[in-house]
């Protein structure tokens, strides 16, 4: 279960992160499949899975997501391909927007990597 509050500025978001502990065993050009279902009735508007090498500060790193509009009661299936030149992944997870403040559970049932 999550909580989404207003953040700096107004903005609703809320970041899950998924950590892997064998991260450098991903492959240059592989994509991560993240499975996700947004339940009926969720104030979630967006979801971001995403992965990010490097450290977050100080640049450079990269940061590479796929917005999706989710289809609330439905698992759906995102793809997030790793550069082909990765060379270690720092985090991979999802992130999650909303419309307005609200409680209530969002699913992540796998990530694999192909």
């Amino acid at each position: 279960e999550v909580t989404l509050a207003p953040t700096t500025g107004g903005t609703v978001a809320y970041t899950v992160e998924v950590i892997f502990t064998s991260l450098a065993t991903i492959m240059p050009g592989t994509n991560a499949t993240f499975h996700v279902m947004v339940p009926n009735g969720s104030v979630v508007s967006a979801v971001q899975p995403f992965i990010n090498e490097g450290a977050d500060a100080p640049e450079p790193y990269r940061w590479k997501g796929v917005w999706t509009a989710p289809t609330p009661g439905t698992w759906q299936t995102i793809e997030v391909a790793a550069p082909s030149d990765v060379t270690g992944l720092q985090k991979v997870g999802v992130q999650l927007f909303a419309s307005g403040p609200g409680t209530g559970p969002v699913y992540i049932d796998s990530v694999d990597w192909k």
